[in-house]
């Protein structure tokens, strides 16, 4: 029991999960992102973690609560306030991966007339760095303005 506990714990720290107050952490949690259409989209992130159950890199995105509360069960306990009269929910998952160690960075939104071009990056273990044996799937979780248009992934 005891071993298992400290694997898990290993695990969580080599995949960088951040919990739900990730600004505490140092990490950028809001701003703009600048596509190609030089179009500002602010965003807040809501969580980051490498447990998704994804096993292919894409995303989903989320319009109301009950939606949400089926979405992000998985997660976690602790749900984000959301105005889904004014906001929608994205999740961006990196898909499935041999070890631990692995990063899902997003690199941008890009808004056109017709969609949302969610993009993000997946960066790869420190080189020499030992990892977990153990398969991740990363993922984000983003805030953004409500949107009628389709969403596209890019990851």
């Amino acid at each position: 029991m005891k071993k298992r506990w400290m694997l898990v714990s290993l695990i969580s720290v080599a995949c960088a999960q951040v919990p739900m107050q990730p600004e505490a952490h140092g990490y950028k949690v809001s701003g703009y992102l600048l596509g190609q259409s030089d179009t500002e989209l602010p965003y807040l992130l809501l969580d980051k973690g490498c447990f998704s159950g994804n096993k292919l890199p894409g995303g989903r995105v989320v319009k109301d609560q009950v939606e949400l509360w089926g979405v992000w069960g998985d997660l976690g306990p602790h749900q984000p306030q959301v105005n889904f009269a004014k906001e929608m929910v994205v999740f961006v998952y990196a898909g499935e991966l041999p070890t631990a160690g692995y990063n899902l960075q997003l690199t941008g939104i890009d808004e056109t007339d017709g969609e949302l071009v969610v993009k993000g990056e997946v960066l790869p273990p420190a080189p020499g760095r030992p990892v977990a044996q153990v398969v991740t799937s990363p993922y984000l979780v983003i805030k953004l303005p409500r949107s009628a248009k389709e969403v596209r992934w890019e990851i």
